[in-house]
């Protein structure tokens, strides 16, 4: 135990000088319970739900009174056409569609395309949509003669397999994940090392010298796209039903936000241990609050607005919408632009802090 209280005072000065450590230490635990406290609900509530009505009856009406009394579904989209309602769906707009046919009043049978891209929706719609009459079943019957029905067909996966839902998800985390920690730790290990000043001093533009620190990481990152695709293929029997060069064309977007990302934690962190905590702030809200795990619906309303600066958000949606569904650029063109806007954003903010640094 010899100079046991030395070096204690010694790392207990260290931690004084440095405010970042104390701060993910004590501060950054209670913001992580916080936010992962409300976000984590596994009941699926507030499901955007677009009807096409065609029969404007009062059973209809009826109809959906009944359907927003569940809590499960939010009507957010009323007297559409088929094909608007079927387009919504296809961009994530909406996750169930109900169809009322004109003859309804007297058929008492309508028709409900659910999304099934989101097993853990689309199961717990369905039972919700089998259970719609239980509570007050022989009242109903007495009054229609019979019980009104809504029968469920589950569309892109109808076999409600968990791994079609989650693989695109894990794709898109486990990218975030590595690009972000590359690039971090590429800037950081040369401040530590001392070689960021020869960088500096080097006739090369700080943008031209963050872009080409992006440029290789993008590459290997595509190239990790490609043997994740070929291995979910290969063991997981995922197939891709859209287009495979629209999938690698929209993953541009996203790997330069992450990179440009990587290279902003870089400017913040002094060394390669407060790189890596930054790292673990920004995955736990990516895994959670991306629509990865839960979906975005669920979570309040505070925390869908966090979402939307996750990058992580938009590219799922890319992902889902091209594996599992087949969509275009049409139906994909919004979550793009948004990664496009994101990247520049934080080129600029990054080259920016980094001119800062040096100058």
């Amino acid at each position: 135990m010899s100079g046991f209280i030395a070096f204690a005072k010694k790392e207990i000065m260290h931690i004084k000088r440095d405010p970042i450590i104390i701060f993910f230490c004590l501060v950054l635990p209670c913001i992580q319970l916080l936010l992962l406290g409300f976000a984590i609900d596994f009941d699926v509530r507030h499901v955007s739900t677009a009807v096409v009505d065609q029969s404007h009856s009062r059973e209809s009406r009826e109809l959906l009174d009944k359907l927003h009394n569940t809590q499960y579904l939010d009507i957010t989209s009323y007297n559409l056409s088929r094909h608007e309602a079927l387009r919504r769906l296809d961009k994530s707009e909406c996750k169930i569609v109900i169809v009322i046919p004109p003859d309804y009043a007297r058929t008492l049978k309508a028709q409900a395309l659910v999304d099934g891209s989101d097993a853990q929706v689309s199961q717990r719609v369905v039972a919700a949509l089998r259970n719609l009459y239980t509570a007050d079943a022989a009242q109903t019957a007495l009054r229609y003669r019979q019980l009104p029905q809504v029968n469920a067909s589950i569309l892109y996966n109808p076999a409600a397999k968990t791994n079609i839902f989650m693989l695109p998800g894990l794709i898109g985390i486990i990218l975030q994940i590595i690009t972000i920690v590359l690039t971090a730790l590429s800037i950081v290990k040369e401040k530590e090392q001392g070689t960021m000043e020869q960088v500096t001093v080097s006739p090369v533009s700080i943008m031209g010298m963050m872009l080409g620190k992006i440029m290789p990481y993008a590459v290997m990152a595509l190239c990790e796209v490609q043997i994740i695709l070929y291995v979910s293929w290969l063991i997981f029997d995922l197939h891709i039903k859209g287009s495979w060069l629209q999938l690698m064309i929209m993953t541009i977007p996203f790997l330069m936000t992450t990179l440009s990302l990587g290279i902003f934690i870089s400017t913040l962190a002094n060394n390669q241990g407060q790189a890596f905590m930054m790292v673990i702030m920004i995955m736990l809200p990516s895994i959670l609050l991306s629509g990865f795990v839960f979906p975005t619906e669920n979570l309040p309303l505070p925390l869908q607005m966090v979402s939307q600066i996750v990058p992580v958000t938009h590219y799922l949606l890319i992902l889902r919408g091209v594996i599992i569904r087949g969509v275009g650029i049409l139906e994909l063109w919004q979550p793009t632009c948004v990664l496009l806007g994101m990247a520049a954003i934080l080129i600029i903010v990054a080259t920016q802090k980094f001119r800062q640094q040096v100058v």
